[in-house]
């Protein structure tokens, strides 16, 4: 019953993000993708995409920090623990979210192994340490 409530909580959370549309003609022609490395040393795999610094541009939340478009500077706001298997790290999800309404876009995010559900709450300078609520 727990697990199941986790999942839950987790599919929630991730399911909470920018709407997608289908792209047919025309537009699917003329889309093009451009690849960008933001730290080829990342242990993590989730990632969520939000304007975390109100300059209206896109940046990148992924596992223990954030990176600012559009150079991509990295900003840590967290240490994130080795799940019991030693090739993860606990965090499966990066949501981004404004939990609280006050207009700074926050993180909820899961762990597999400790089934553990967290808020990481913008401190309003991004830059600065970000309150984590379990």
């Amino acid at each position: 019953m727990r697990a199941t409530r986790f999942s839950l909580v987790c599919l929630a959370a991730i399911s909470i993000g920018l709407p997608i549309r289908p792209v047919d003609g025309d537009e699917a022609q003329s889309a093009r993708w451009k690849k960008h490395t933001i730290n080829h040393q990342s242990p993590f795999e989730a990632v969520g995409v939000a304007d975390f610094n109100g300059d209206q541009r896109l940046d990148v939340f992924s596992g223990d920090s954030w990176y600012a478009a559009p150079n991509w500077t990295r900003h840590k706001i967290r240490d994130v623990p080795r799940g019991t298997n030693p090739h993860y790290h606990e965090d499966f999800a990066d949501s981004p979210l404004d939990v609280n309404r006050d207009g700074n876009v926050d993180i909820v995010t899961c762990a597999y192994f400790s089934q553990r559900v967290a808020w990481l709450e913008h401190p309003g300078d991004p830059t600065q340490p970000w309150t984590e609520h379990t």
